[in-house]
């Protein structure tokens, strides 16, 4: 076997490999030989049947089962003699078969960039500040009276204002077209939340049940669904119902009712220790973030392209599906893909750094960890340990796990050397947890 390898860039190399006839010959033998046994050939015995036939009948199957089976054990010998790391499964670009000459195929590899030692000295991060506002907690304590709030239809009845919830039907059509896909029926509408179209709002604020209302929406030219970028939606509401939202009072009777508490001053702490244990969590999101930044910035590296784009989809894909149960035909602008671009080349490249720290530092994961670990997520979980232990063994689980082990002990490492200075929430992007 003879091997050619091509540096295209840091991240791509172009294996040429060229096989002899001899062994190509007698892979094909050994397949038409096993073939043989099996044919059913009218006149023939089985394993009696002319190699002619055999060909005659299935020589373009076994053709192409021998070149994949040749091309697949022969690039992977290639790679494994050459030291090389791919990232993706390799592109392969082969040749014709032809009797008498040898079997030469290409393929494109995508591997790890090649890293010499890492700098780990001199690393900065920033934590912000995980204080609580009186304003957050209060905002907590509304958002929670928002959620046992009850609805009623006025009495006497009244148009529409804000606050107020809105049941709907309507239909639309795009520059004349109908599109039933984008109609509804009885959707319920909370007015002043800013959750539908400001021209949708504004033509139900003032109506009254029964009404039928009409409204315009010319799409931004960079919508995230490019059949509609520039156009002109044309709605028919029609009004079936107005309901008023009526929120509980904030005090002692809403505290008992959520249980577990039995003043509003209670509630009101349980609701200042969640955000705070929220923001602490946000907190050491940030300080890791900002130290694998400045590692990130202390090693460049290129990234492999195919890495990347595997990123941008699946990060494209979560934002489409937080938005919209089905998106398909739904498409992110082109100005969101190029900031995904941005994040996914940073989460890469981070990903591989520490990969190779980890390396380079014999950093791995012990059967303590491993036990220390699944005892934990067997507390977390309520599970029986010999059930997580025997779910975590099977499949690819397991490896999985030692992975995030090591990952987490070249973070530690990472965050150890790192000088960490107090910065304001604004700064650090921590000023508000997730939600709850």
């Amino acid at each position: 076997m003879k091997v050619n390898v091509t540096e295209k860039s840091p991240v791509l190399v172009e294996i040429a490999v060229e096989l002899p006839w001899e062994q190509v010959s007698a892979a094909l033998e050994e397949a038409y030989a096993k073939v043989g046994k099996k044919a059913r050939i009218r006149g023939f015995r089985p394993g009696k049947v002319p190699r002619k036939l055999l060909e005659r009948y299935f020589g373009r199957e076994v053709t192409q089962d021998v070149g994949g089976r040749l091309m697949s054990e022969s690039l992977m010998l290639a790679i494994e003699q050459r030291k090389l790391h791919p990232v993706t499964t390799p592109s392969v670009e082969p040749s014709r078969m032809e009797p008498g000459t040898p079997f030469r195929f290409t393929a494109q590899v995508e591997i790890r960039p090649k890293m010499s030692e890492l700098v780990i000295e001199g690393l900065a991060g920033k934590r912000p500040s995980a204080s609580v506002k009186d304003e957050e907690v209060e905002s907590e304590l509304q958002s929670i009276r928002r959620a046992q709030a009850v609805l009623r239809t006025p009495d006497p009845p009244r148009p529409a204002a804000k606050g107020d919830v809105v049941k709907v039907d309507y239909d639309v059509s795009v520059e004349g077209t109908a599109r039933t896909d984008m109609g509804a029926r009885d959707r319920a509408v909370e007015l002043g939340t800013g959750d539908v179209l400001p021209e949708f709002e504004a033509a139900l604020l003032g109506a009254n049940a029964g009404d039928e209302r009409t409204a315009t929406h010319t799409f931004d030219p960079e919508s995230g669904r490019p059949e509609l970028r520039g156009k002109t939606a044309s709605f028919v509401i029609h009004v079936k119902s107005i309901q008023e939202l009526l929120l509980p009072a904030l005090d002692d009777e809403l505290a008992k009712d959520l249980g577990d508490h039995e003043t509003l001053d209670e509630l009101r702490t349980s609701v200042r220790e969640r955000i705070a244990e929220q923001k602490q969590a946000a907190v050491e999101r940030a300080v890791r973030d900002s130290v694998v930044a400045d590692f990130c910035e202390k090693n460049p590296v290129p990234v492999p392209p195919s890495l990347v784009d595997e990123h941008i989809a699946q990060m494209e894909r979560s934002l489409l599906e937080a938005v919209a149960p089905d998106p398909k035909g739904l498409r992110l602008s082109d100005e969101m893909r190029e900031r995904l671009r941005v994040q996914a080349e940073q989460k890469v490249r981070a990903g591989l750094l520490i990969m190779e720290l980890a390396r380079q530092r014999s950093l791995a994961a012990t059967d303590e960890d491993v036990e220390a670990r699944l005892e934990s997520i067997a507390k977390r979980s309520g599970k029986n340990i010999a059930k997580v232990r025997a779910e975590i063994a099977s499949g690819d689980r397991l490896a999985a796990l030692k992975a995030q082990l090591v990952e987490e002990k070249a973070l530690d490492l990472l965050l150890r050397k790192a000088t960490i200075v107090d910065v304001a929430a604004s700064e650090g992007e921590a000023a508000a947890p997730p939600p709850p």
